[in-house]
């Protein structure tokens, strides 16, 4: 139902997490940050720049009917 790929530049200072809800109906998806192999807790969409923050070191997002994010991570791109 989503398919979704982590970009890390070489040298590992950026993460970018790009998902693509395949589907006609809203996902949403608890993303363990140990499966992303990082522990930022900030992370802006490129697309839209709504932001959101990991809580208890889980990344919480709701993808609408075939909807797209590319999540950028990283204290730059914190909320507020």
């Amino acid at each position: 139902d989503i398919f979704a790929l982590v970009r890390r530049s070489p040298d590992r200072d950026e993460t970018i997490l790009t998902m693509t809800n395949v589907t006609g109906r809203e996902s949403r998806l608890d993303i363990p940050l140990e499966a992303l192999e990082t522990e930022e807790r900030y992370w802006c969409d490129l697309l839209s720049s709504l932001c959101f923050e990991a809580r208890e070191g889980t990344l919480e997002i709701t993808l609408e009917p075939y909807g797209i994010m590319w999540l950028k991570a990283g204290r730059e791109s914190s909320p507020g």
